[in-house]
């Protein structure tokens, strides 16, 4: 394989140090001809992340202002000039040999999926803490909406188990698929990425399979994690609220997503009010993309 034909894509934002340890475990565990899209959103701490680019000769794009999580990934994906990608944090921990080989191989064997990896909770000094190591998630539907991890393993005796959802932060796609499903389009700031992926990922009769040989530390930023880290950067409420309605609005319909409306209100309180303001904004975009999205999930069904 003279020319890798893996990407790995890496929204940041404010993260300093973390950034680099994270670039140097990818040195370690994929191979050179690995390209890595580095993607500043909109950083303002003054740390020199240009350098730390120059130095693991990484593709460098600079936001003046926040685009958001999933924006940035929209625009690395764009970018990237292989058939297949890799979203990744910059707090992560890759450990291993030569996963840009293993991954693209099980890609080329699964045409419509997106590759999860197993996660390890890490340390601010990328140390592995003792936790669970979970099988993906499933979607707590009328609970917010929201992926949960799950213990539960379909098929406990095979390297790779197809999942409801995944989570973690390391996804492994081709690139045409994924723009065929079109991606993350419409997310604002942060969340939801991985339950609006999972559910298109569904409904056009693809998988989400996570490898469970494929372990990556992941620095999580929790109350419940025992890190005692907390984000660089602010996670609006009210954007996250919408983008659990506009899933409902997108994917769901009648008693259904009359249940799940009422999930995601009673988890966000007053601020359920202000994400449906925005909902009634977005109305003409919305029904439109609602539209595209069901000529794709039923021409997927014809084939």
């Amino acid at each position: 394989m003279k020319n890798n034909s893996l990407t790995i894509i890496i929204p940041f934002l404010n993260e300093k140090n973390q950034v680099e340890l994270t670039l140097r475990s990818i040195a370690k565990a994929f191979s050179k001809r690995t390209k890595i899209i580095l993607i500043n959103d909109g950083s303002d701490d003054g740390y020199n992340y240009f350098q730390i680019a120059k130095k693991y000769k990484c593709e460098y794009i600079v936001h003046n202002t926040r685009q958001g999580v999933a924006c940035s990934r929209m625009e690395g994906v764009e970018k990237c000039q292989t058939e297949y990608f890799l979203f990744l944090d910059a707090h992560m921990e890759c450990w291993g040999k030569r996963w840009d080989k293993k991954l693209i191989s099980i890609m080329k064997k699964n045409k419509k999926c997106c590759l999860c990896c197993r996660t390890v909770c890490i340390t601010q000094k990328h140390q592995p803490m003792p936790t669970n190591c979970s099988i993906g998630a499933t979607i707590d539907l009328y609970n917010g909406l929201k992926a949960k991890w799950c213990l539960l393993d379909k098929n406990p005796l095979g390297e790779i188990s197809e999942i409801e959802c995944i989570l973690g932060a390391g996804y492994c796609m081709s690139k045409n698929y994924f723009l065929e499903l079109h991606g993350l389009t419409g997310l604002v700031g942060f969340g939801s990425d991985e339950e609006m992926l999972s559910i298109k990922i569904a409904r056009t009769d693809g998988k989400c399979l996570i490898v469970k040989n494929w372990l990556i530390g992941h620095l999580y930023r929790t109350s419940t994690s025992g890190t005692n880290a907390v984000p660089p950067y602010h996670i609006s409420r009210i954007s996250t609220c919408y983008n659990k309605i506009l899933l409902a609005e997108l994917f769901f319909e009648g008693e259904e997503k009359a249940k799940i409306l009422s999930g995601i209100e009673k988890w966000y309180g007053t601020t359920y009010n202000l994400g449906l303001k925005i909902i009634d904004m977005n109305r003409a975009w919305i029904e439109q993309e609602k539209s595209e999205m069901e000529e794709i999930f039923q021409k997927a069904k014809e084939k």
